[in-house]
């Protein structure tokens, strides 16, 4: 990228990361999780290393690869995360508003669980399984053939599944029946 794209992304990243606060002193932004936080800093970083880079010897090839390479490192990331780095600085250079935001649980995946009449025959189930269940018992009947064709699947779910689907459904439970 030339210098001056560069430093307009870099400007926008420090106003993202450090708002301003009236006449004095900057506001941290509250509305920003932590992923999105760190990746602005990442690239506010390499984006620092390029233009020092390019001030010293010019705009060079591979300057922009190298700079993005040693600040994921300096993030504690593999070198590979450079990619992604690009990827994100060169997006912003093209729409300041394309911050790449992370997408919690935004992925589109939904549990069995959510399935009405996977959790009805589940809970059907459980009341015939008497007044004390475990997640294993899930763990049980979802390993029957009948129920992975139903579920789309070839193994079962494990026992962590199994407690997350209890509490989805609305179940608690103790350590030890009194």
């Amino acid at each position: 990228p030339n210098i001056e794209e560069a430093r307009r992304v870099h400007d926008a990243i420090d106003t993202l990361l450090r708002p301003k606060r009236g006449k004095k002193g900057y506001k941290d932004p509250q509305d920003m999780d932590k992923t999105t936080k760190k990746r602005l800093e990442a690239m506010r970083a390499c984006l620092n290393l390029y233009l020092e880079r390019c001030k010293l010897a010019g705009v060079k090839p591979g300057l922009w690869t190298r700079a993005s390479e040693d600040a994921a490192l300096s993030k504690g990331m593999a070198k590979s995360w450079g990619v992604k780095l690009r990827l994100w600085c060169r997006g912003m250079m093209e729409d300041l508003e394309n911050v790449p935001m992370h997408q919690f649980g935004k992925s589109g995946m939904r549990s069995a669980v959510d399935d009405e009449d996977i959790s009805a025959e589940i809970k059907t189930h459980l009341q015939s399984q008497g007044k004390y269940i475990s997640a294993e018992t899930i763990v049980k009947f979802c390993a029957t053939p009948d129920m992975l064709k139903k579920m789309g699947r070839t193994k079962t779910i494990s026992k962590w599944t199994a407690r997350r689907w209890l509490m989805k459904m609305g179940y608690r439970w103790k350590k030890h029946p009194r």
